[in-house]
């Protein structure tokens, strides 16, 4: 697949390229504040597992409050989830559109028993 030039990929092989390009693209938005939700999150399954869990929450709720994080806003990662959500709507309009060109050409896509259909 990594050999192949995108426009000669079957929709199958088209939506696991999306998905990985996807990971990657995650990894550099989050890639300067991974570190800082990394350790929110130990923290709070330390403090979970240690003491009591609404503690732990109260304390988690307090950090993703903390205007380091929402910087002036009442959203934490506010311009991280920004830049991952056009990421995210743009790929899934993407497979859309090859969904429904299979309809088109009158061919459904696989997918497992009791998988997610998209939309």
């Amino acid at each position: 697949m990594f050999g192949k030039r995108s426009e000669t990929l079957d929709p199958i092989e088209a939506a696991i390229h999306l998905y990985a390009s996807q990971n990657t693209q995650w990894q550099m938005v989050w890639k300067i504040r991974y570190g800082e939700v990394e350790q929110a999150m130990d923290e709070f399954e330390r403090m979970a597992r240690e003491r009591d869990r609404a503690a732990a929450v109260e304390h988690l709720l307090a950090r993703l409050g903390d205007p380091r994080h929402t910087r002036g806003t009442d959203i934490p990662f506010r311009l991280e989830a920004e830049s991952f959500a056009s990421i995210y709507w743009n790929n899934k309009d993407h497979y859309q559109e090859m969904i429904a060109s299979l309809a088109h050409r009158g061919r459904r896509p696989v997918t497992a028993p009791g998988a997610m259909q998209p939309g």
